[in-house]
């Protein structure tokens, strides 16, 4: 079976060029377009809430790679913000490679087992959780796209599409405060993406979003390993 994250690639780069060159003929739409679209709204939304967080010391001690420029996060306005979102992968991340984690709190019994360290509040609940939903909701359909855009792990996302809605909205409502920014210790990752956001700079950006492409496909292959 070919890996997801080939896929995922694969299928980013072909959108991407149909939506960068002109062409004679109308192109297809990918399947994936309008949740694309939807993660790329909810990225600008975490982008502005980690610009908030950004100016609390409290929130850049455990996340050093994230915060670690925060003269750029000071430059992180509406219109950076958006730019950023554009990243073709969800920016939070709650425990998407964690099988154990999941199966975990997949039981209702094990509300308390769960541990996920220090909080960053709950501000990133609420994109969490549209997020999941709206990936639960397309999974039966499209399973491949909780892999991409959403970014979780092949195991993961056969565990998510098999649960009941109640329990997913469960998971959401006890552990959403779990959640985090993708890679939070890969400074290069967000200053590549805060640099190309303020600057205004396209193929710096494009930049961006084929490296997180990359991320993203060099953790699945580790977790098959």
């Amino acid at each position: 079976m070919e890996n997801p994250a080939s896929i995922a690639s694969r299928e980013f780069a072909m959108h991407s060029e149909k939506t960068t060159r002109p062409q004679t003929l109308t192109p297809n739409r990918w399947a994936g377009s309008r949740v694309l679209e939807t993660v790329h709204r909810l990225n600008a939304r975490c982008m502005v809430l980690l610009a908030e967080a950004a100016q609390e010391t409290r929130a850049a001690q455990y996340s050093t790679g994230v915060f670690a420029s925060r003269e750029l996060w000071m430059r992180m306005d509406e219109p950076a913000c958006r730019r950023a979102g554009t990243c073709p992968l969800f920016l939070l991340d709650l425990k998407f490679r964690d099988t154990a984690w999941w199966k975990t709190v997949s039981d209702p019994a094990q509300r308390s087992a769960t541990a996920c360290g220090p909080a960053t509040e709950r501000r990133f609940a609420e994109p969490l959780r549209e997020a999941l939903m709206e990936g639960w909701s397309i999974a039966r359909l499209m399973p491949q796209l909780l892999t991409f855009p959403f970014g979780i792990a092949p195991a993961i996302a056969a565990l998510i599409r098999e649960l009941p809605l109640a329990d997913l909205d469960r998971i959401l409502a006890w552990h959403g405060h779990c959640a985090r920014p993708r890679w939070p210790q890969n400074r290069k990752f967000w200053d590549m993406l805060l640099m190309a956001a303020v600057s205004t700079d396209e193929e710096a950006l494009q930049r961006v979003r084929l490296y997180c492409v990359q991320l993203l496909g060099g953790e699945f292959l580790r977790t098959r390993h």
